[in-house]
């Protein structure tokens, strides 16, 4: 800034480079002035605006619900991430093809215990905390419960160990049991949905709050009026340096014509 006015007006003596060093500091503040605006009407935001109350003026009870959709806002998440279109098509085609009044079909049910031996194997836990988490994600919109997980296996005896317990469990699940899991699992998928749809609404009403929100108008004031004093500064400071130049210019002139 310094040197970019100084190119401008040359100053010539220690007067002159003062005032051209008080003009480019006193720009300098002015710079920092639509930062300073901007600070106040993020923390406003901040006060008035966050995805907590919003949620809660919204309706929404659920303390983990609300705060499971802050993370993803603070994250940049969404719940369709968590879906997966193919298991969610193959939960909805079993479901269409069940006949309610035949008896579920020995491979359906192979199958079924198939895909809970892979989620068995992805959150290393047992097919009856699958089946429970499923279970109570259906029980309304709140956050999604956590599934429990065993201790990771240390040794290849401990693996076989639980190979065989999960095996067992997966056995002992009758019709009935993977039923409910197929809805279950195919309800928790048009949660999701829905979850995903009221945080697009949280961020959509942040967005405008964001611009509505006015900061304190005391807070305003004294800003404007600072900008207002560094302005009347620079105008101050930059009428001496050309008043003091076009002074010594004339001195210059007259000693040339006289000499």
């Amino acid at each position: 800034m310094v040197d970019s006015l100084n190119e401008e007006y040359n100053p010539q003596g220690l007067t002159e480079e003062i005032l051209v060093s008080d003009i480019a500091m006193i720009r300098i503040r002015l710079n920092r002035f639509d930062k300073a605006e901007n600070a106040l009407f993020f923390i406003e935001q901040d006060k008035k605006a966050t995805p907590e109350n919003l949620l809660y003026e919204m309706g929404i009870g659920d303390y983990g619900l609300r705060s499971e959709i802050s993370q993803k806002i603070e994250s940049n998440a969404n719940y369709l991430d968590e879906i997966n279109p193919k298991e969610k098509a193959w939960c909805q085609q079993l479901l269409n093809e069940l006949d309610t009044k035949r008896p579920m079909p020995g491979d359906v049910q192979e199958e079924i215990r198939s895909h809970i031996l892979d989620e068995c194997k992805l959150h290393n836990t047992s097919p009856e905390d699958i089946l429970e988490f499923y279970g109570r994600c259906s029980w309304g919109l709140k956050a999604n419960p956590k599934i429990a997980k065993y201790d990771i296996p240390e040794t290849d005896k401990d693996v076989e160990d639980t190979n065989i317990f999960v095996e067992k469990e997966l056995n002992k699940l009758v019709a009935y049991n993977l039923k409910s899991y197929l809805e279950n699992k195919s309800s928790y998928y048009e949660k999701l949905v829905e979850k995903q749809a009221l945080l697009e609404s949280v961020k959509e009403k942040l967005t405008i709050y964001a611009d509505a929100l006015i900061p304190n108008q005391k807070e305003l004031d004294r800003l404007y009026r600072y900008k207002t004093t560094l302005e009347r500064q620079q105008s101050a400071k930059l009428s001496q340096l050309i008043q003091l130049q076009e002074i010594k210019l004339r001195k210059n002139s007259m000693k040339a014509i006289n000499e």
